[in-house]
C-alpha cells in the first residue's frame, strides 16, 4: 500500500505540473481484476515523439513557463516501477481535450 500511495502522489504531481490551475480529472475502479486509476491533466499534451519514453527514468517534458522548474525526471519511471512491480502497468494517452491521459492498473 506504501508504495501504490507513493506511486499515486509522484502521478498527480506530474499532472499538477502540466494542467490549468483547477483542471484535473481523476477517476479509479476495479474492471477485470485489476485496480484502475487515471488521471487526465488540461495541459498541452506530449509530443507523440516524446510518449514512447515518458515512463524512462530522467525524461523531462516541456512545462510550460508560468510552472516553473521542472522535476527529476524520475516521478514517471517510479511510476511504472510500481506498477510493475505489481503485476501492472503504467500508460497515457491523448486526452480529447488537448491533455494527456495517464493511467496505472495493478493487481488488486
Amino acid at each position: 500500500p506504501v508504495r501504490i500511495r507513493q506511486a499515486l502522489l509522484a502521478l498527480l504531481e506530474n499532472a499538477l505540473h502540466h494542467a490549468v490551475p483547477g483542471l484535473l480529472r481523476i477517476r479509479a475502479g476495479v474492471e477485470d481484476g485489476l485496480c484502475r486509476v487515471l488521471v487526465e491533466d488540461s495541459g498541452p499534451g506530449i509530443d507523440p515523439a516524446f510518449s514512447c519514453r515518458v515512463f524512462d527514468a530522467f525524461q523531462r517534458g516541456e512545462l510550460a513557463p508560468s510552472r516553473g522548474r521542472g522535476g527529476s525526471g524520475l516521478g514517471l519511471a517510479v511510476v511504472r516501477a510500481i506498477a510493475q512491480a505489481h503485476a501492472g502497468q503504467a500508460s497515457c494517452r491523448p486526452s480529447g481535450t488537448g491533455g494527456t491521459v495517464f493511467e496505472v492498473a495493478w493487481q488488486g
